[in-house]
């Protein structure tokens, strides 16, 4: 399989800046070699009340990972597998 031909029209939903419900992060790579962006979740993006919904949290993730393999020319992963580890008792009915 061949490499797959990117084009960027600046309507990803984590990154572009034309796309009108995109998250718009800006990357910045520091001194380190670290990858980093910083994104304050709004009311909208919540999953249960007032807890952000965990499936922006690991797409914000997934695009910070792969633009740093990007950078280092390394494959993109195949696999994100997140998984929750324990609610917050107040996220819980009932409890």
């Amino acid at each position: 399989m061949g490499a797959l031909p990117l084009d960027d029209d600046a309507m990803c939903f984590c990154c572009g800046p034309k796309n009108p419900i995109g998250l718009k992060l800006e990357f910045e790579t520091t001194a380190e070699g670290r990858m980093r962006t910083i994104w304050t979740p709004r009311k909208e993006h919540q999953g249960f009340k007032d807890i952000v919904h965990g499936g922006l949290v690991a797409t914000v993730l997934d695009e910070v990972m792969v633009r740093l393999l990007y950078l280092r020319g390394i494959s993109v992963p195949g696999d994100l597998h997140p998984r929750v580890i324990a609610f917050p008792a107040h996220a819980v009915p009932g409890v």
